[in-house]
């Protein structure tokens, strides 16, 4: 227990963390160290970045597991800053966080720009906006469908690769604007608007008719010429504050940090693009499925345990993109940077 006058019930301190040594049942004298994520999803991402070895075990911890006396149950990452700001829980090599980025990456290099978001002692983050951006790597895109399908990806108009290429390279110039527009606004009200508008306008991906090539698709011709308006709308506010030169050399520094117009698509709202592609491929894999489940019945005069077997083993695209993630853990730009930290920290 720590001061009453802390809104708190227990602490999780780093200092405890390094005498656990002494308790392993295993006779090992590896230190057990709390890795604290935003919710149960981010469990399984970060935990494959952390190996159990000699010197450090790991145990995965969401906020609502803090005990506390403010009667709040709730997950995320202003809920783990709240229980760091009152002690709860007490930073260290046995007590870390894990978080999404969100935008802090982008904006850490307009001068001025700070955020609890940013990579610090103790404190890793993914740089790219969430942990939803990591699944879309365009060649795993590419292997889950076909894994999906049974059908070589390069027979289509366009690949799941070219579709998410694409969609970055799109939202590349919008991306890196409003990170800027939003800094030096201090989250104007007309650069909030336009964000929801980009979010928006990612969701909708999803109606995209994908088999008969993107470009030929009315929807996705929509989601360009939206991501276009808001593109105009950002520029307009950037000379009315009187802050396109300043823009035009951000832009320059980024360019120099390695971004481009092909990673675009990691700094977009993580729930937002996913949705959006996830939605498209996943909705094109169960026509497949619908087809095949249609040349059984018409092939086969008994086809009833063929298209019980068809449906019971055909993946669904949300669940097999994130557990073939989880079995190679490509690398990810930026994310990547991240994660040779806490290899070379915790080797």
């Amino acid at each position: 227990m720590v001061d009453n006058d802390k809104d708190i019930g227990f602490t999780f301190d780093a200092a405890d963390g390094e005498r656990t040594k002494f308790f392993n049942i295993d006779g090992s004298l590896a230190r057990h160290v709390d890795v604290w994520v935003e919710a149960f999803d981010d469990k399984r991402f970060w935990l494959g970045y952390l190996v159990a070895n000699e010197r450090f075990k790991f145990t995965m911890k969401t906020p609502d597991a803090a005990v506390t006396t403010d009667g709040v149950v709730t997950n995320g990452c202003d809920r783990l800053f709240l229980l760091e700001e009152t002690g709860v829980i007490k930073l260290g090599t046995t007590q870390i966080f894990c978080i999404d980025g969100d935008d802090s990456f982008l904006k850490s290099y307009i001068p001025g720009f700070t955020s609890k978001k940013l990579s610090r002692e103790n404190v890793y983050s993914t740089n790219i906006h969430s942990i939803e951006n990591a699944f879309l790597s365009p060649s795993l895109l590419d292997n889950v469908f076909e894994a999906i399908t049974g059908c070589s990806t390069r027979s289509l108009c366009n690949q799941p690769s070219d579709v998410i290429h694409t969609i970055s390279k799109t939202i590349s110039p919008v991306v890196t604007m409003l990170a800027f527009c939003e800094a030096v606004s201090r989250d104007s009200p007309a650069c909030c608007a336009m964000r929801k508008r980009l979010n928006a306008a990612l969701q909708t991906v999803r109606k995209t008719e994908f088999l008969g090539g993107i470009e030929a698709c009315t929807f996705f011709t929509s989601f360009l010429e939206e991501t276009k308006s808001v593109r105009e709308e950002v520029i307009l506010e950037l000379n009315r504050l009187g802050e396109w030169e300043a823009y035009e050399k951000y832009a320059a520094t980024l360019t120099t940090a390695g971004f481009g117009d092909n990673h675009a698509y990691l700094f977009a709202r993580g729930h937002s693009i996913y949705k959006g592609v996830i939605d498209m491929l996943g909705r094109v894999t169960e026509l497949y499925r619908v087809e095949e489940e249609a040349r059984l019945i018409k092939k086969h005069s008994k086809s009833d345990d063929l298209v019980r077997g068809l449906n019971k083993n055909w993946l669904n695209f949300d669940i097999a993109l994130k557990t073939s993630f989880y079995a190679q853990r490509p690398a990810v730009p930026f994310l990547a940077a991240t994660c040779d930290r806490l290899k070379q920290d915790y080797a």
